[in-house]
């Protein structure tokens, strides 16, 4: 996160769903970076601060997942988990999502938003399959106004995003397109579409 506006769709998807998931009896436990979402959105979550480095993108990465999963570890031994979830598909998520819960011998689940190797600006025909074009990928990056250092970060980025999808016992989608783009990743009976909606009780 970075910016005024530190949150994205996805902080704000998975409050809610901590809410219905609460009423339900499921108890939730979240790593994240400051600011925490759930004191910013009605939540019904245990947050755990994880510490990260501004040392740029790498630096980051590296002091994200140590520290994720470390405290993660140390989460499992007060509490027994049944699940790990991600809540959207970016590396940071990913890589520390997939070691905790290898470690742990969990299941692991995440929410594919979008893959962002896609430009919706090509003909349907080219991004249906959801297939992963590094040059196409660094062109689009580059017509965007992405430095060529910043695009082959994206770049090495989201292949390792394309390598880890399969590695998921589940993945949640929000649309039906991204449930076909899946396809070519994770077996269709391993993804799983549901919509996202708006509450508009007061």
């Amino acid at each position: 996160p970075n910016g005024l506006w530190p949150y994205s769709g996805s902080e704000r998807r998975f409050c809610a769903v901590t809410k219905e998931w609460a009423r339900m009896g499921v108890k939730v436990t979240a790593l994240e970076p400051e600011p925490i979402a759930g004191r910013h959105f009605t939540s019904a979550y245990a947050p755990v601060t994880v510490p990260l480095r501004d040392t740029g993108i790498i630096g980051q990465l590296l002091s994200w997942t140590v520290n994720a999963v470390d405290l993660g570890l140390a989460a499992a031994e007060d509490a027994r988990f049944d699940l790990v979830y991600a809540t959207n598909n970016n590396l940071f998520n990913l890589l520390s999502s997939h070691l905790l819960a290898s470690e742990l011998s969990l299941p692991c689940v995440v929410v594919v938003h979008h893959l962002r190797w896609i430009d919706y600006r090509e003909p349907a025909g080219k991004w249906e399959a959801g297939d992963f074009d590094a040059l196409r990928f660094l062109r689009a990056l580059g017509q965007d106004g992405a430095s060529l250092a910043t695009s082959i970060c994206r770049v090495a980025g989201g292949r390792l995003e394309a390598a880890l999808l399969p590695r998921f016992d589940g993945c949640v989608t929000v649309s039906e397109a991204v449930r076909i783009q899946l396809g070519g990743y994770v077996p269709f009976n391993r993804v799983y579409t549901t919509g996202d909606c708006v509450s508009i009780s007061p």
